[in-house]
């Protein structure tokens, strides 16, 4: 007996609970009206962002930072010292490209050998 009177409270709260829920979910969401204008209240403001003085660009594409639209300066790099490959500024030495004739061979008791040219940097 003490069972089903437990049982029977539980199924009437779980009732009541479902029918809250039900009735919440289904009310009708009016704004508020702003009694001086007539505007709803809870209405999302939208800010139009304009031009702000750090997004200027002068007639040669760079900020007043000396950055382009892409967040490069006139090297070629970005505002922490690194260009678009991934190369820090300043750690380059200075020199050009350079070919030498390499000899290869397969079997070190044979005598077949090939050359190639390979490319080296020659700093300066």
């Amino acid at each position: 007996m003490q069972m089903k009177k437990i049982l029977g409270i539980l199924l009437a709260f779980c009732f009541l609970m479902s029918v809250t829920v039900a009735a919440v979910s289904a009310a009708v969401n009016t704004p508020v009206i702003d009694k001086n204008h007539g505007n709803p209240i809870n209405k999302p403001v939208i800010k139009s962002p304009g031009n702000p003085i750090n997004n200027q660009f002068d007639k040669n594409g760079y900020n007043k930072y000396g950055y382009n639209r892409n967040g490069y300066d006139k090297y070629g790099y970005n505002k922490n010292g690194y260009d678009k490959i991934g190369h820090k500024k300043g750690y380059h030495a200075k020199g050009h490209w350079m070919y030498k004739k390499t000899r290869h061979n397969k079997d070190r008791h044979h005598k077949s050998y090939w050359y190639t040219n390979d490319k080296y940097w020659q700093p300066y």
